[in-house]
């Protein structure tokens, strides 16, 4: 008998990603018995999900003190992917700290040191998972969990990972890459093709259900892993560099090295929580499986993309370009002090308190009524094109 899985998420989850990667009646319907809130951190029969592990040598995509010569100037004049997307409308109970996180965002960016800097627009997205996410065009979507649960220092910094997103122009490059070099074309054509053919035939728009083959799927599984293996090592560089750029544009705004590091490491620990033991995702499905899941989601789900630096690839490398961040540093800018003083002041006014203890996953788990949950992939920052049609 076929396994249905019921995945029922708020449409805002669909913006999610720092650091956003289911019928007739004669089948067994397992209805999702939680909602997008985290349940806190899993304390028993965890499956470990990279949190406390070290690394001792970088891996190739990351950064090396020798690369940072590369960034000067540290923002890129603006280079536009595309058309622009609709205005984002945001989590209105958080008005107060989205105006705080957009002011502040633009006098950072206004810095002399930060020329031709950005226009910044943010967002609040409502959705209680821990993550912020950026796109080419002057974007930044932070999820009302992470106003909720990390602390003004943590949030400064996603701030200005996701402002590196912008000041390299990554999304502009990661479609320039898609579209210019010969090897990449062809494994995401590839890709491409086979994704949308596989999920034409097991995918139900209508009634929103993807349906598991594993025969089906072999074609499409293995242009995806052609795709992975190019794209995945671009992916995490881009993400390297939006640390170190980060921390270089923190630097700027009076925020220590030493604080950028310590702080975007413990935001990343609470979004890397260790999932629950039993934890289901798309490669642990069974022919026959059905998972009732939104449109916009399937294609994250079934193809998902390792995007991010495992985090203590990303520790390490922030502890050996710290000595060569602090020259970046302008201790007299006010900027950060009077960005966190201001932040607090709005969470105040929207009634929030920073819950610091709490460590949401980073995934959206749904427990089923037989006590199965879902594992959905964390949205990356830099988004492709694709349709389902």
């Amino acid at each position: 008998m076929s396994r249905v899985f019921s995945i029922a998420v708020a449409a805002s989850l669909l913006l999610a990603s720092l650091a956003c990667n289911e019928g007739g009646s004669s089948r067994q319907t397992r209805k999702a018995q939680g909602t997008t809130s985290p349940g806190g951190p899993c304390t028993t029969n965890c499956k470990p999900n990279g949190t406390g592990e070290t690394a001792t040598t970088l891996a190739s995509y990351m950064l090396k003190p020798e690369d940072l010569k590369k960034y000067s100037p540290i923002v890129l004049p603006y280079e536009e992917p595309g058309d622009s997307p609709e205005s984002l409308v945001s989590f209105a109970a958080l008005s107060s700290v989205r105006t705080a996180l957009e002011s502040n965002s633009n006098k950072i960016m206004a810095l002399k040191d930060l020329l031709p800097g950005r226009t910044i627009e943010v967002s609040i997205i409502e959705d209680e998972s821990l993550n912020a996410a950026a796109n080419g065009w002057q974007q930044v979507m932070v999820n009302s969990g992470a106003v909720k649960y990390a602390t003004e220092k943590e949030l400064l910094t996603v701030i200005c990972h996701e402002l590196a997103h912008s000041a390299r122009n990554h999304t502009a490059v990661t479609m320039e890459f898609l579209s210019t070099d010969q090897k990449a074309v062809e494994v995401w054509s590839r890709h491409e093709r086979s994704g949308n053919a596989y999920l034409t035939k097991v995918y139900s728009i209508s009634e929103g259900t993807y349906t598991h083959n594993s025969a089906l799927f072999a074609q499409a599984k293995a242009d995806f892993a052609a795709f992975k293996e190019i794209f995945e090592p671009f992916r995490k560089r881009q993400e390297a560099e939006a640390d170190a750029v980060g921390s270089m544009i923190c630097a700027k705004a009076g925020l220590p090295v030493a604080d950028f590091s310590g702080s975007i490491i413990s935001f990343l620990s609470k979004i890397d929580a260790p999932l629950p033991d039993g934890t289901i995702g798309m490669s642990e499905l069974k022919d026959g499986d059905v998972v009732e899941i939104p449109k916009d989601l399937v294609w994250d789900f079934v193809f998902q993309l390792d995007s991010h630096p495992p985090n203590a690839q990303r520790a390490l490398q922030m502890k050996t370009l710290s000595p060569h961040l602090t020259p970046f540093e302008v201790a007299s800018s006010p900027v950060a002090t009077t960005w966190l003083k201001e932040l607090v002041s709005a969470r105040a006014a929207s009634n929030v308190v920073a819950l610091t203890s709490f460590m949401p996953p980073k995934t959206l788990n749904l427990k089923t009524q037989e006590g199965v949950a879902i594992k959905l992939p964390r949205k990356s920052c830099i988004e492709i094109p694709r349709h389902i049609d």
